[in-house]
């Protein structure tokens, strides 16, 4: 029998990452982040991804980075190496990695949906400008407590975890592909074809009143549609993350972030449907199926793609056909 040795860049034990992000609420423009690294080497590198189209270089909001709890306090730190990299010293294999995240304020009369802000009655937390990340072990699972002013639900397609504040991840990828919308919301589910949907809606203060139910029966029209044309879903839960006061939209893999202003669905509860539809439609052409390494999880600018004319184009047209068959 030959015995075979474990290659020197191989590790017997793989590290584990959970953070706990804190927002209080008389300090909402400041996000507190913890992240906690237990079997890990000595020393590694942090990073934060670059979204191929939609990057708000949240690199530029980050400090207040302080390391602890590791065997050697005194070696313990983090250095920056680039805009979105840097490395951690951890003595010991083990410690917590803090530092804050400023929310940028929208100056737009409707910002966009997938912009992170935070308001007295909700906010949005976008996983890739929250999140710093180890690119040399993303694909260990990944936890996030999340510590909340009293009375905030919690809207993601992340799965939930231990406590209703604790949601988790098989991997990096899939921590910073799924949004979460947290605060006053409102709920709305339907089931299709074996898939749960949850439309979120998170209105203004002042929002005005509009008929939630042609909105509802619109999505659930426009969802089963789309699952006629594949067959399913291609997941069991999937979240429509919609808010009061903004624009625009993107798709993730199992949940989409956008604007819709109350003070147009009053007017015409499926004015937005058609953006909606094109969204949804991204959740198979775009992210199940894609271009060769289009939407791969980098802290690097990504590579141009010449694949969006199926992405984008083939979507175009179903986004209106399913409307028709709406």
């Amino acid at each position: 029998m030959i015995a075979m040795s474990r290659p020197a860049t191989m590790r017997a034990e793989q590290p584990s990452v959970s953070y706990v992000l804190r927002l209080d609420s008389a300090q909402l423009g400041v996000v507190d982040v913890t992240m906690r690294v237990d079997h890990g080497p000595a020393a590694l590198r942090l990073a934060m991804k670059v979204h191929p189209e939609y990057d708000a270089k949240y690199w530029r909001y980050v400090d207040g980075w302080r390391v602890e709890g590791s065997a050697d306090d005194a070696r313990a730190g983090v250095v920056r190496l680039d805009s979105t990299l840097w490395r951690a010293t951890l003595p010991g294999g083990r410690g917590l990695v803090h530092y804050r995240v400023h929310v940028q304020w929208s100056t737009d009369a409707l910002r966009r949906s997938w912009q992170p802000f935070m308001r007295a009655t909700g906010g949005l937390i976008n996983g890739p400008d929250f999140f710093v990340y180890l690119p040399d072990f993303a694909r260990v699972p990944v936890t996030v407590r999340l510590e909340l002013p009293r009375g905030w639900r919690i809207a993601s397609a992340l799965d939930a975890g231990a406590t209703p504040a604790t949601l988790t991840a098989p991997t990096t990828a899939g921590l910073l592909d799924s949004p979460i919308l947290v605060g006053d919301l409102r709920e709305w589910t339907f089931t299709d074809r074996g898939t749960h949907y949850h439309i979120v809606y998170w209105p203004l203060p002042d929002a005005v009143l509009f008929d939630t139910t042609s909105l509802i029966d619109g999505i659930r029209r426009l969802a089963s549609s789309a699952s006629a044309i594949f067959g399913s879903a291609p997941v069991r839960d999937y979240y429509f993350l919609l808010q009061d006061g903004a624009s625009d939209a993107l798709e993730h893999r199992a949940s989409l972030t956008m604007g819709l202003p109350s003070s147009r669905l009053a007017h015409d509860p499926h004015a937005l449907l058609p953006e909606l539809a094109h969204e949804f439609f991204h959740t198979w052409n775009l992210v199940a199926i894609h271009p060769d390494s289009y939407g791969a999880l980098s802290y690097q600018r990504a590579i141009p793609t010449s694949g969006l004319w199926m992405g984008e184009g083939v979507t175009l047209y179903y986004a209106d056909l399913l409307l028709r068959r709406a």
